[in-house]
């Protein structure tokens, strides 16, 4: 019997607590290549042994500890976000043109502020190459990775494993052109089996070296979709470039000063959908303010670890997204103790 990963088990629990039946799950997890042994003892243990709830998972009965830990942290959290609403720039986005390397570590990097940058992908072949009649050409019939069959299922990014399927890139390029859907979309989940093709696509990025280091290796990944994907909100555990090569994107920023105010509902991912907001089922989220920016083509968005984000193609859209910065970018040690239940 094999031990089952972290990404594994994290939704094998999802999918229990969503009440999923138990011999679904098994035949998911048979047909991504685990063990029924291990499939059925993981699922036994998970569900013997639940997450505990948002509401309660930090409470104690006479309101010390570690509640009491939080409520000093939600404080400090909005006394930072009202100091930080001083600034002119707290309800945007700034835009900078080939912005210099001490002020980009100094204003944004190191301040955990995002940016939009110009400038520095004008000279990328992949900009002036990266069409779809382009990559079915030259890679139409290599086998890739996709997330499909989204559509029908509310919990699709955090279900992401289960979406996995396989076929030629000319086929996936027919199934989204012309399209506006949210079924099919090849994103960073994709990027181990597909890595082949990666190292072939990333020989037309420069990646720029005011900011990153030249090894990319394990820390680039590519996005192809059309007009109507969404990746819903969710935060990252490191710094992200996403660099548009074609087309554009619309992405919603929430600052992680405003955690006490976001339902976290599992690992790195929140319940609430910002096309729509619930704010009878999620009424805190009335008090965040949610900053918007539109990434065009040749445009890098630097989102800073932590910043809760929710991202819509606004057309047929390629971006690369990195993590290769010349700074200190590793920032999950301690965080899988946090879920470590699940």
């Amino acid at each position: 019997m094999t031990k089952m990963n972290f990404q594994w088990q994290s939704w094998v629990a999802e999918n229990l607590r969503l009440g999923v039946p138990e011999d679904q799950i098994e035949k998911i997890l048979i047909s991504n290549s685990i063990d029924s042994s291990t499939a059925r003892s993981t699922i036994s243990r998970l569900r013997n042994s639940p997450p505990p709830s948002n509401s309660t998972a930090t409470s104690t009965p006479n309101g010390t500890g570690d509640d009491l830990k939080y409520q000093k942290l939600a404080w400090m959290f909005a006394t930072l976000q009202k100091c930080a609403a001083v600034s002119k720039t707290s309800t945007i986005v700034e835009r900078r043109d080939k912005l210099s390397r001490d002020e980009f570590f100094e204003e944004y990097y190191a301040r955990n502020r995002p940016v939009v940058i110009t400038g520095q992908m004008e000279k990328w072949p992949a900009v002036k190459r990266w069409t779809l009649d382009f990559l079915k050409e030259k890679y139409g019939k290599v086998s890739v990775e996709i997330q499909g069959k989204r559509t029908n299922d509310p919990n699709y990014e955090m279900n992401s494993i289960a979406h996995k399927e396989m076929l030629p890139l000319g086929a996936f390029i027919d199934t989204i052109r012309d399209k506006t859907s949210n079924e099919n979309y090849m994103t960073a989940n994709n990027s181990s089996k597909n890595a082949d093709l990666l190292r072939q696509l990333m020989k037309d990025v420069s990646f720029p070296r005011e900011y990153c280091q030249p090894d990319w290796a394990g820390r680039a990944f590519f996005w192809l979709g059309p007009a109507g994907t969404v990746t819903p909100l969710h935060h990252d555990l490191t710094n992200n470039f996403m660099a548009q090569v074609l087309g554009s994107k619309l992405v919603k920023l929430i600052s992680p000063l405003q955690l006490p105010l976001i339902y976290n509902h599992n690992n790195c991912f929140c319940q609430v959908d910002l096309d729509k907001p619930d704010f009878d089922k999620f009424p805190l989220f009335k008090g965040v303010n949610v900053l918007e920016v539109e990434l065009h083509a040749q445009e890098m968005l630097f989102l800073p670890v932590g910043w809760w984000h929710y991202v819509r193609g606004l057309s047929t859209s390629i971006t690369v997204s990195f993590t290769n910065f010349d700074a200190p970018n590793s920032y999950f040690e301690g965080y899988e103790r946090l879920v470590s239940n699940l």
